[in-house]
């Protein structure tokens, strides 16, 4: 007669032994992955997929957007600097030169001045008495300011004495800078076209010859 526990111990071995292979193989088995997310970068720009058709969506929000702000901030803003340059050269004033000194040299350097022939984009200069400006070298400078006039130079006071004075005793410590002073609004540099022709620039590389200390012994000779 068979033992009921021998039985019992043998169903108990063979169902433990049918566990451990079943763990066994669950366990060499590979992990399967949850969800198929689409690689980086594998996706076309007309993809037809609802993740593609979002990112589209994203995309060309941030595009048109952008470049509406953009227009908006180009004309709205902008147009302040592109108005400024408006007809510029219609309103342009030219330079203005006033001889404070009354001497040799103002009167020389205001012939100079009015003998030159302004190319076109070249400052024209008008020569103005002394008396319009009784303030002196300030009040060419407030001319500047309030827009009479664009730009100024002025032939300073007591320029034919320091000359005349510095030429007998060859005086190397004289300033021929001090001649003359050039007045100007940096706001007027917005002017594009607005330069010294090559002939201008060489009738002022003559004047600032002539009244260098270098050269009183030609023109005294």
């Amino acid at each position: 007669m068979p033992n009921p526990e021998k039985a019992n111990s043998r169903r108990n071995s063979e169902s433990f032994s049918g566990h451990t292979a079943q763990d066994a193989d669950a366990a060499e088995a590979p992990a399967q992955p949850a969800s198929h997310a689409a690689a980086p970068f594998s996706m076309q720009f007309l993809d037809n997929s609802p993740v593609g058709g979002e990112m589209r969506a994203a995309y060309l929000k941030t595009m048109f957007g952008g470049t509406l702000a953009l227009s908006i901030v180009i004309f709205a803003i902008f147009s302040i600097y592109w108005g400024s340059l408006w007809k510029t050269p219609l309103y342009f004033r030219g330079g203005s030169s006033c001889d404070f000194d009354g001497g040799m040299v103002g009167q020389g350097v205001v012939q100079a001045l009015s003998a030159i022939d302004p190319m076109p984009g070249g400052i024209s200069w008008s020569v103005v008495p002394a008396s319009q400006f009784p303030g002196g070298v300030a009040q060419l400078e407030d001319a500047i300011l309030r827009e009479d006039t664009w730009y100024g130079l002025a032939i300073n006071a007591g320029a034919s004495a320091n000359l005349t004075a510095a030429i007998p005793a060859a005086d190397e410590t004289y300033n021929s800078s001090a001649a003359a002073t050039f007045i100007g609004s940096e706001a007027r540099m917005i002017y594009p076209e607005l330069k010294l022709t090559t002939a201008e620039k060489k009738r002022l590389e003559f004047l600032n010859q002539k009244s260098n200390i270098s050269e009183i012994p030609e023109i005294t000779g």
